[in-house]
């Protein structure tokens, strides 16, 4: 079986690192990859703000960039911006076929790394420079270690590095994303719940149903109580305080639940004695490490150490600044995050990752309905912690107010290893599973190649957000060619700044040895290219220009009509451009279209031009 597992192993990392690494620079860079390639690429004077996240991937990528700098001319390219998600996303598997495998088991750290491999929102976000793959990384890493915890004692070898590498984890989530909080809360209540679990006699044919019901409960709500997708109503309507009473009392259910388990022998002996075996040290070890992580990355010590060690002389300012940085960050994250829950910028209805999961994650949506099943009727601290972590993520994102599709890897995630736990479990004939397995395959690669594969940012994809069109990039491209050795600077509008200043950035491929002008006043005779909003554009064309109207951001929202069969099967088969027709539909026709009329299509255009 070990030898069998390993040619398994092998071939789920193989396709899932083809998968995320081919064709890995192709796809046009989402405006968010360019503030972030931006930050990375000039480092040293990199200053923290909650509204871009990090520091952490910043330092990750700067890094690759100077890798690659010592092999060619410029460092800095879609491929090296994108290694570092796309390497994560490949060792995310790697965590589920070594240290999670004992937990679930050999076929079920198959069935979940395979489920992993081809999903296409993790193989979508594996293959952009956002956080996302970095978190989900550092989420499995910190929920391996607290297994490991609640197994193996503090003032044991195994149980002191779980104890600290669960610190530091959490620590590198922190300087990742916001979502760090709610992460930290969900395994802070798990533990507890697992402490104080036995204490509740209640048992019977109930107990078994109440995930699944919470599960259908949530969801069901999501659906029947909406709300508004426009900025101004998205967080103030009646359905919306309903939607939320109705997923606090599901959580506080669900936690209830966790304590009617009875604890088994091992872990009674465990909870008996675990002040006894308690080890101060462990503890103390561990917060060292929160601490200096913290001050490392939010202080700027990087930054210091490598000035002091090239003038020779400590840069006493630069420490100052980063002190004031590492005090302040914390403070900054949680305002930004609960105004963000105020105040939306990115509203969205309950059900939105819902549809998603329905239009792109089938094999992982039924093989979590199967899992739920299973992991409420054969109880472990595992199972309970794979069960809590999915429904309260399921929860917790549908009441969020900010709703853009890369959030939805946070849910699919723990969703894919409880199909993968079940689908380990369960005894199908050959035929059967071979004949699943097929029809998941090809549903999964479908949508991995309509993301990734094909222009993507042209057609309907709504697993992408604001994506920048191939027909943007190419314009910008064929713009640039056809005015080589012009010395002149490109001039770019403020408002059509992200990503273009990706594109015009130094030595960036045929810009040659112009700069770029951002912003300001423009006159047209100074320069050999611009990037504008259309209201600029009379007064290029004036001065006899010529110029290509494209679309510069498109985002398609889907609805629920897009399941209907006939229109999900055009989708999925052809993946057709959307007609202007459609994304203008007025709020009474969005049934007759994939998209959600008005409020959920938005694009916005850009002229490139050159004299």
């Amino acid at each position: 079986m070990t030898f069998n597992y390993q040619i398994g192993a092998a071939a789920i990392l193989i396709l899932g690192a083809a998968l995320r690494l081919i064709g890995l620079g192709e796809a046009p860079f989402h405006p968010d990859e360019a503030i972030h390639a931006f930050f990375s690429g000039g480092f040293n004077t990199y200053k923290y703000d909650p509204v871009y996240h990090g520091p952490l991937l910043y330092h990750l990528v700067s890094t690759v960039f100077e890798v690659f700098e010592r092999f060619q001319a410029s460092g800095q390219s879609n491929f090296s911006a994108r290694l570092v998600p796309a390497l994560l996303g490949i060792g995310l598997l790697g965590l589920v076929l070594g240290p999670m495998r004992p937990f679930l088991g050999n076929r079920g750290a198959l069935a979940s790394a395979a489920l992993l491999a081809v999903s296409p929102s993790l193989v979508s976000y594996s293959r952009r420079l956002l956080h996302d793959s970095l978190a989900l990384f550092l989420t499995l890493g910190a929920v391996w270690c607290l297994l490991l915890a609640l197994e193996n004692a503090a003032n044991t070898e195994r149980g002191r590095n779980a104890r600290i590498s669960l610190a530091a984890f959490l620590t590198l989530f922190l300087a990742t994303k916001a979502n760090f909080f709610f992460i930290a809360v969900m395994l802070g209540a798990f533990y507890f719940a697992w402490r104080l679990a036995g204490r509740l006699k209640i048992s019977g044919a109930l107990v078994k149903w109440v995930p699944p019901l919470l599960f259908f409960i949530v969801s069901g709500a999501a659906i029947v109580f909406p709300r508004d997708n426009a900025l101004a109503e998205a967080a103030k309507t009646s359905q919306h305080h309903i939607f939320q009473i109705v997923a606090v009392l599901s959580c506080v259910l669900f936690g209830l639940w966790l304590l009617m388990r009875p604890p088994q022998s091992d872990e009674a002996q465990n909870k008996a004695n675990w002040r006894k075996s308690s080890d101060a040290t462990t503890y103390i070890l561990a917060l060292s490490v929160v601490l200096w992580l913290y001050v490392l990355l939010f202080g700027g010590a990087a930054q210091t150490v490598t000035q002091w060690v090239q003038s020779g002389q400590f840069p006493a300012q630069t420490f100052a600044q980063g002190n004031e940085s590492a005090r302040l960050a914390l403070k900054k994250m949680l305002q930004y995050w609960g105004g963000q829950q105020g105040t939306p910028r990115l509203p969205g209805r309950h059900d939105y990752y819902f549809v998603l999961m329905l239009l792109y994650e089938l094999p992982v949506f039924f093989a979590a309905l199967g899992g739920i099943w299973h992991a409420a009727r054969h109880r472990s601290a595992f199972s309970d912690l794979l069960l809590w972590w999915a429904f309260t993520s399921w929860t917790v994102y549908a009441v969020a107010n900010e709703k853009v599709p890369w959030l939805l890897v946070h849910s699919v995630l723990p969703l894919a290893l409880l199909g993968g736990l079940w689908l380990g479990q369960i005894a199908w004939k050959k035929s059967s599973l071979a004949l699943a397995a097929t029809a998941g395959l090809f549903f999964s690669l479908r949508g991995v190649s309509g993301v990734n594969f094909e222009r993507a940012g042209d057609n309907v994809e709504p697993m992408l957000f604001a994506q920048t069109p191939e027909a943007f990039h190419d314009a910008l491209r064929e713009t640039l060619v056809q005015t080589r050795g012009d010395g002149r600077p490109v001039w770019l509008a403020g408002e059509r700044q992200w990503p273009s200043v990706w594109y015009l950035r130094a030595k960036a491929p045929y810009l040659g040895e112009s700069g770029m002008a951002l912003a300001g006043v423009p006159t047209p005779s100074l320069y050999r290219a611009a990037v504008m909003e259309e209201k600029q554009w009379p007064q290029f064309q004036t001065a006899g220009w010529k110029g290509r109207i494209v679309d510069f951001f498109i985002w398609p929202r889907a609805s629920w009509a897009a399941i209907a069969p006939q229109r999900y099967a055009r989708w999925f088969w052809t993946r057709d451009t959307v007609p202007q027709s459609e994304r203008k539909l007025p709020q009474n026709q969005w049934k007759i279209s994939i998209l959600s009329g008005n409020g959920e299509w938005s694009h916005a255009t850009a002229v490139v031009g050159r004299p």
